[in-house]
């Protein structure tokens, strides 16, 4: 065989590759051969057949950098000196395909042969191999993904809301597995909550009459709303009643906008059988192990790139006005994950309310939302010969702290069956309201998170090309 074609006939075993996938390719085809590293008959890889795959990679998910400063980094670089960022061709190739440094080398020298420029070209254009730094690209392509997101927009709004059938294909594909999915951290993506979970839901009471009139009427007047009264929102359409809550009564607050003057009312909850809630913040840390030379797994860091993106995406505030069509995508996806995936509510970031000190609870400023059959409020049982009163007192001036009570009235001395406010015969409850934890926070003042950026004026004539200079103006 020619000399020139050395790299058909060095070979490495699959015991000298640490790269699972590349050693199971070597297990199904691999050519029985010595290795060129460990000298033993096994099944091996070309030098050539290794060498192209790595090509591919590289080529996909690496980016070289520049030989010599650029830009603003040229300016720095006569002052305080410049490093070519990025590793040397050499580790990465280690890394991709988890071989020795002798193994790369080799690797390194059959693609500089194959891919850098010669002769002519070789002033004028970088080397890809022989000298070269990279850098690992931020994103892989998701352009499928994102083009079949951008379909089911379009379908939803312009063509059909219901029995759409390639949507629910759509969504079949991003949520997939959706329950085997880990963070870094190995925090599941699908969480339970149970009895020891507490989450909250609040009310503005815009009157004291509708202070008192809401204590009198718990636990439903702090449940989900009944159907007929259920307004659309993000993640329901008009007339599906679902349960918006949060993980801290700060968050609860802040999501209902209060204004100063008014009153909110906050309760505790907690499910009386198990949750499954789908975390929505989870999805942008979410860890997938594989190879880079196996398609099946870029296709799934694609899908997880993409999820990242959406949560973001579905998340952004609506403007007035346009809420019917643009919370259309959203309604879908949430009535997908509880009738398809059989989940039974989301929890995501707030926009409203961040935590600002670092001992706050982790989680405490994320929203909670329990799709319609998984918000079902357990009623509160009583004596039918009871009547609920709600009153608000000033003090006196021994304890001048006013204060709300709520009585419970025994109108006649009839033991009769017990009955509850609401209705016997609504399906088994999935969540309970902590009677003893209704609070009541007189809205005193309404601060802001912000961050200011100044601004800056210069003067300069594009003539000099020179740095323009700050004007000092003085006012």
């Amino acid at each position: 065989m020619d000399e020139g074609f050395w790299y058909q006939e060095t070979f490495f075993c699959m015991d000298c590759i640490g790269d699972s996938y590349l050693k199971k390719q070597i297990e199904e085809s691999g050519i029985e051969a010595e290795c060129w590293e460990c000298k033993h008959q096994k099944l091996a890889i070309s030098c050539e057949d290794l060498g192209e795959r790595l090509h591919k990679v590289i080529e996909s998910h690496y980016q070289l950098t520049p030989e010599e400063p650029e830009g603003w980094e040229l300016y720095y670089a006569k002052e305080h000196g410049w490093d070519r960022s990025g590793d040397e061709a050499n580790y990465i190739v280690q890394e991709i395909a988890e071989v020795s440094l002798e193994i790369a080398n080799e690797l390194l020298e059959y693609l500089a042969e194959q891919y850098d420029p010669a002769g002519k070209d070789a002033l004028i254009s970088p080397s890809l191999y022989g000298d070269a730094h990279y850098v690992s690209k931020d994103q892989v392509d998701d352009y499928e993904y994102e083009y079949r997101w951008d379909n089911i927009k379009i379908s939803i709004k312009e063509e059909s809301r219901f029995f759409n059938h390639s949507v629910k294909d759509t969504l079949n594909v991003f949520f997939r597995n959706i329950d085997q999915l880990f963070t870094h951290d190995d925090q599941p993506i699908v969480k339970t909550i149970d009895a020891d979970t507490s989450f909250y839901r609040a009310r503005v009471a815009h009157s004291r009459d509708e202070e008192l009139e809401i204590l009198e009427k718990l636990p439903a007047a702090l449940g989900a709303p009944p159907s007929a009264l259920a307004k659309p929102g993000r993640m329901n359409a008009g007339g599906i009643s679902v349960f918006y809550g949060a993980m801290s009564p700060e968050t609860c607050i802040a999501e209902v906008r209060p204004w100063v003057g008014c009153s909110v009312i906050v309760g505790k909850f907690n499910p009386v059988t198990t949750l499954k809630i789908l975390d929505l913040s989870l999805l942008e840390k979410i860890n997938i192990e594989g190879s880079l030379f196996d398609s099946n797994h870029i296709e799934n860091l694609a899908r997880v790139q993409f999820l990242s993106k959406l949560v973001r995406e579905i998340s952004i505030p609506i403007t007035p006005g346009a809420e019917d069509s643009e919370y259309l995508i959203t309604q879908l996806i949430a009535e997908y994950l509880q009738s398809e995936l059989g989940l039974d509510g989301i929890l995501f970031d707030s926009v409203q309310f961040k935590n600002k000190t670092s001992e706050s609870e982790s989680g405490s400023d994320q929203n909670l939302v329990l799709f319609k059959n998984s918000s079902l409020l357990q009623p509160y049982e009583i004596p039918s010969n009871i009547k609920i009163d709600a009153s608000f007192s000033i003090g006196d001036p021994e304890d001048p702290e006013p204060r709300y009570s709520i009585m419970e009235k025994i109108t006649s001395d009839i033991d009769e069956p017990y009955g509850s406010i609401e209705d016997f015969d609504s399906p088994s409850p999935t969540i309970t309201l902590n009677l003893k934890s209704i609070t009541i926070h007189q809205i005193q003042g309404v601060s802001f998170l912000s961050s200011a950026l100044p601004v800056d004026r210069y003067r300069y004539d594009p003539k000099d090309f020179v740095w323009p200079a700050k004007l000092d103006i003085k006012l």
